[in-house]
């Protein structure tokens, strides 16, 4: 039901969208900016959007939203989706490590380029470093999430007991013990993209992922001890990143506040209000 939704909800923007980007004569819904070409340029009909062709183009944009349809369509039970979460545990996994090896060998190549910008930060197979640190925050965020879930049934004396003898650890706790390597890794790859925007997401992720968990479950002393494991493994996270993270502590505290976004913000508040409430086109905000 939930992907019929979503599906539908797709399938309503990307009309919505193209039919922003129609030109024809007595257009109800043209934009008020086309009455200005008509008295620069002479008669050429209109569209809601002030860059239809650039409206049109962008409708492959929602790729990623119809990749989250199928996801819940392939992914539709508990065990799936399980499947589906250690899948992309793996993946980030597996991304971040070979990202620090390319950080530490090649520092200025992105891929198989020569890196330009954000010269000093991982950036991975990304040229920015915030969708970097974005992409690794979101592999912590379900790392730990797999964590709370191997670690719901265990003792954590028990397993921190066995941690050094491997032979003895059971296949949960193997699992459990690679997901923490997977969890220092992605930690370290976030910490050197220097992102602070993907840093304080990150813990706000986190935060939301407590909730969850604590919403999941009636029994009190269950919801306990899964808050207790949480905020082991959050306090972990904290000191490796508090190690590891230093450059972007300074960034947030020492730097001043970046005037170019504070534009950003002032000027995207503007535009809402000058195109209120029909707006003036998907993808159009370079050019409002």
């Amino acid at each position: 039901v939930l992907a019929v939704v979503a599906l539908g909800c797709l399938a309503v923007l990307a009309v919505a969208q193209y039919a922003q980007s129609l030109r024809f004569p007595g257009n109800p819904l043209e934009h008020p900016a086309w009455h200005y070409v008509r008295a620069l340029v002479g008669p050429v009909d209109g569209a809601a959007s002030v860059t239809p062709e650039q409206t049109r183009a962008d409708i492959i944009l929602w790729s990623p939203l119809l990749a989250f349809v199928v996801a819940l369509h392939l992914f539709n039970r508990p065990r799936e989706a399980f499947r589906l979460m250690s899948f992309l545990s793996h993946l980030v996994m597996g991304v971040a490590a070979i990202s620090l090896c390319q950080f530490l060998f090649a520092p200025m190549t992105v891929g198989f380029e020569t890196k330009t910008a954000y010269i000093g930060s991982l950036t991975g197979f990304y040229v920015n470093r915030n969708s970097a640190g974005t992409f690794f925050g979101l592999g912590i965020v379900i790392n730990v999430g797999l964590l709370i879930f191997y670690l719901q049934d265990s003792s954590l004396a028990a397993f921190t007991r066995k941690i050094f003898t491997p032979e003895r650890l059971t296949r949960a706790e193997k699992t459990t013990l690679y997901l923490l390597i997977g969890v220092l890794i992605e930690v370290l790859a976030l910490a050197a993209t220097q992102s602070r925007g993907a840093t304080v997401s990150l813990f706000v992720g986190l935060v939301c992922l407590a909730w969850l968990f604590s919403r999941g479950t009636r029994s009190r002393r269950r919801r306990h001890g899964r808050l207790v494991r949480f905020a082991l493994i959050v306090s972990l996270m904290s000191i490796v990143a508090v190690v590891v993270a230093q450059e972007v502590i300074y960034r947030l505290g020492a730097q001043s506040v970046d005037q170019a976004r504070l534009c950003t913000y002032v000027s995207t508040v503007r535009a809402v209000w000058d195109n209120w409430p029909r707006g003036s086109g998907f993808g159009s905000f370079a050019d409002v």
